[in-house]
């Protein structure tokens, strides 16, 4: 199984609730709920939010199996549209 593949692919409101169910302590739940939500830093330093690359991974079926191609979309994306994105 593919771990990259697989937390790309899950609902996270399902996999927060899978992990509460195996822990009562609040401090996971909240570690979770950050990392899931916090932006990921590509090698060339510019950051990519999570949540804009599965909408890109759902939305295009060419993106779904390669996060580097998806990387190379949203690279794209953003340079011929430098407004459209925050960051």
């Amino acid at each position: 199984m593919d771990v990259k593949a697989f937390f790309g692919s899950v609902p996270w409101d399902l996999m927060l609730k899978a992990v509460a169910r195996h822990t009562t302590r609040r401090w996971v739940m909240l570690y979770v709920e950050r990392w899931l939500k916090a932006p990921m830093q590509m090698p060339d330093g510019t950051l990519v939010d999570r949540h804009l690359m599965r909408w890109a991974r759902r939305k295009y079926k060419r993106l779904v199996r390669s996060e580097a191609r998806t990387r190379r979309w949203l690279k794209g994306a953003r340079q011929r549209s430098p407004n459209l994105f925050a960051h």
